[in-house]
């Protein structure tokens, strides 16, 4: 019996269409019900968490367009450029769904 493969190219399509996904859309893509199989995929291609939204959401690290304090949102989504863990220097405010300034 042969072992399924899956193929990170196809990842790198869907997000590169859409910007940002979630894990059971990117499940879907693959073809697997595993969130294993979709992280593994998204390492090789090198990755984001959103940090709104409980980081639910994913993208490319090659797609955000980060603003000076190193911000990105698309769709009420945001995403720093430090990660989902918040902002240098352990600040938790700035832009984002929360203030009124985004």
């Amino acid at each position: 019996m042969r072992t399924p493969s899956f193929l990170s190219v196809h990842l790198r399509k869907f997000l590169r269409s859409n910007k940002i996904a979630t894990l059971p859309q990117l499940k879907q893509v693959l073809g697997t019900a595993v969130d294993t199989t979709v992280f593994r995929k998204l390492k090789e291609l090198s990755y984001r968490s959103s940090y709104s939204h409980r980081g639910r959401y994913y993208t490319l690290a090659e797609i955000p367009q980060f603003d000076p304090q190193g911000l990105w949102s698309f769709q009420d989504v945001w995403f720093s450029r430090w990660g989902n863990r918040g902002f240098p220097g352990g600040a938790k405010s700035g832009p984002g769904p929360w203030s009124s300034n985004s």
